[in-house]
This record gives C-alpha cells, sequence and structure tokens, in this order.
C-alpha cells in the first residue's frame, strides 16, 4: 500500500499507547516495546519485544535492521527512548524532531508543535524528520480497537558494558 508506515518505540507500554494515539489514523503502524505490557487494543500491527534493561545501542541496531519498511520512527521521549533516537538518527543522517505533542503532514513535509521555555511558548515546525520524539504526557493514550502480532526484536550486540549501579 502506498500509506505511511510508521514505527513506533517505547520502553513504558503506557507512553507507547501515548505514542501510537499521536501517530493513529496517519499510516500503518509496528510498535517496539522494551520491557513488558499488555498490548491489549494497542493499536500496531506487530510489536517487536525486547527485554526490559536491554541496553539503548543494541535496542537501537535491532530497530536499524527494520527501519528500512518505515517512512517515520515516533519514540517515547524517556531517558532510553532520547538515547535511542540520537543513536538512530547519527546512523542514518535523518533529521529528528524533538519532545513533540502534535503532528501532521504537509506532503512529505512533517508538521510539528512542540512545547518551548518550560511550556510558555509552542513552536510549529514543518521539517524533513524522519524520527520523531513525542513529549511525555500529552497526549491521552486511547485503546486502539486492534491487538498486535507479538515478535522478539533481534537484538544487536552491546557496547555498553554497565560497571555499577549508583
Amino acid at each position: 500500500s502506498n500509506a505511511m508506515k510508521f514505527l513506533t518505540v517505547s520502553d513504558d507500554m503506557n507512553f507507547l499507547r501515548q505514542v501510537n494515539t499521536l501517530v493513529a489514523g496517519k499510516g500503518d503502524m509496528d510498535s517496539v516495546i522494551i520491557g513488558e505490557g499488555d498490548a491489549k487494543g494497542l493499536g500496531s500491527k506487530v510489536l517487536y519485544r525486547a527485554k526490559k534493561g536491554t541496553p539503548f545501542d543494541a535496542v537501537s541496531e535491532g530497530i536499524l535492521k527494520i527501519a528500512g519498511n518505515y517512512d517515520y520512527i515516533a519514540i517515547g521521549s524517556t531517558e532510553v527512548g532520547r538515547e535511542i533516537a540520537g543513536y538512530l538518527s547519527f546512523k542514518t543522517g535523518f533529521y529528528t524532531a524533538t519532545e513533540i505533542f502534535s503532528l501532521e503532514f504537509n506532503g512529505q513535509k512533517a508538521h510539528t508543535k512542540r512545547f518551548f521555555y518550560g511550556g510558555k511558548t509552542v513552536i510549529e515546525e514543518e521539517s524533513d524528520a524522519r524520527i520523531l520524539t513525542v513529549a511525555p504526557g500529552v497526549i491521552e493514550a486511547k485503546d486502539l480497537g486492534t491487538t498486535p502480532e507479538i515478535r522478539d526484536l533481534e537484538i544487536g550486540q552491546s557496547r555498553i558494558k554497565i560497571t555499577k549501579f549508583v
């Protein structure tokens, strides 16, 4: 189909629902969850799962293996989400629109809105962004009706070694 294809990503199921709610109706959608959670009504066709605590670079490498199937990657802006967005942006060369709460399309251009100055100002932008990070807590998650088929994300090799937690 000619529909736009989205991959949505989060390490929190409720946040993933918020991201999916933002994207819903704009095209076909698959998702990646790092961790657990009930996927009922998530709205994606496929949900790729990675284990909770999988390092962001290993998850990012897994996403890069399937990224060619998607026009846009929308990522929930958590600590892990921002790391993944930065990694993907670096590896793909795609521009990233950050901390958005609104997404429309004008032909091939992404028309986004984000808060600025601690929420006092809204910036509207039109860009060639293909990677988007979605601000937390600004979209009310809806039940999108369809429950995805679950697959394991093929994880890449991490170059990160956790030496200690403080």
